[in-house]
Order: C-alpha cells, then structure tokens, then sequence
C-alpha cells in the first residue's frame, strides 16, 4: 500500500473546509494570510480540492514491509512541519503529520 501527497499550488497556502449542512465552508488562506471563504455543494468539496493541489508529488509514503514499516520518500521544497498537503485520495495533511507517522512506526 502507498499514498502519494501533494503541495496546494501557489501561492495557496492553507485551507480548512468546515462542513454545514448540505455545503462546504472553504477558508483560503494565500501567502498565509485569510483571503476568504468559499462556499460549495459538500460534493463539489473534492473536486476544488483537486483543483487547487499541484501536481507535482512531494511525499510518497509506502509500507516497506513489517520488518522495514512506513517508508517515507520527502522531496518537499518546504521544510516547515506546518506545511499542507493533500493526499491522493484528497484528504488535507500537515508534513508533520505524516513524518510523525514515520517515527511512530520506527519506535
């Protein structure tokens, strides 16, 4: 089993979708700082996700056996923990997050 993860493309910096009801608040933070929200149908939630993660793959992360555990492959530009990413079955992240996962399995 493996799941690759993306960064949002720039200058996207975070998100946070907050479900109500029968819609999807999106908050879009761009250079770090609260642009706005967007509202949309619950089930147009993963098609803009989609829309706004780049398609450039920054961490790939594979079980590499229960002698090895989770294999993390990292070539993310942005060293910073807080970091957000998205997984390819469109599930938001932090970088610590999932290098957190790494060492859980490693101890």
């Amino acid at each position: 089993m493996s799941t690759s993860y993306y960064l949002l493309r720039r200058p996207i910096t975070s998100v946070r979708p907050e479900v109500l009801g029968g819609h999807t608040h999106v908050g879009v933070w761009i250079n770090h700082a609260k642009s706005g929200d967007l509202v949309v149908r619950n089930e147009e939630w993963l098609p803009l996700l989609q829309a706004l993660t780049s398609d450039e793959c920054v961490i790939h992360v594979s079980c590499g056996g229960k002698d090895v555990g989770l294999v993390v492959d990292d070539r993310c530009p942005e060293s910073c923990d807080m970091v957000q990413i998205v997984s390819e079955c469109g599930t938001l992240h932090s970088m610590g997050e999932i290098r957190n996962q790494q060492t859980m399995r490693e101890t």
